[in-house]
């Protein structure tokens, strides 16, 4: 006779596992731009809806069936249209980005096949660069 503590543990591997995006999915490149970020998502067919999405934390969420596994505590960065040649590219100002904190982003994109995610990137903004002063 099996333990309920063990069943209860098998139970969970599926909740605390990262789960890894759909094969041949999009894929999310960031580069660091002097004073800017650029997060750059293509899609597996064009054209498609392609968005960028952050969190402070890497937890992934199902929040609904058939949905990818999304960031748990996300908000939407940007949100645009990408084409075959260009892909989606967002561009922002580092500003939006608390400089020294571990940033995770995903990027999705929305075509025919239907809402897809990319794997979770993360990326830490030098605190050394002074800080910008609104006026």
């Amino acid at each position: 006779m099996m333990p309920a503590l063990s069943r209860f543990a098998l139970a969970a591997i599926p909740l605390v596992c990262p789960l890894a995006p759909e094969p041949g999915g999009p894929e999310l490149t960031i580069e660091h731009l002097p004073f800017a970020m650029a997060f750059h998502v293509s899609g597996p067919e064009a054209p498609y809806v392609g968005a960028v999405i952050g969190s402070l934390a890497p937890d992934l969420a199902h929040y609904f069936q058939g949905l990818p596994p999304l960031l748990a505590d996300f908000v939407l960065l940007d949100l645009g249209l990408g084409d075959a040649a260009a892909g989606y590219t967002a561009v922002l100002p580092q500003s939006v980005f608390p400089a020294g904190v571990t940033i995770y982003v995903q990027g999705v994109t929305l075509t025919g096949r239907g809402l897809e995610a990319s794997a979770v990137h993360d990326f830490v903004l030098d605190v050394t660069v002074p800080p910008v002063v609104l006026r």
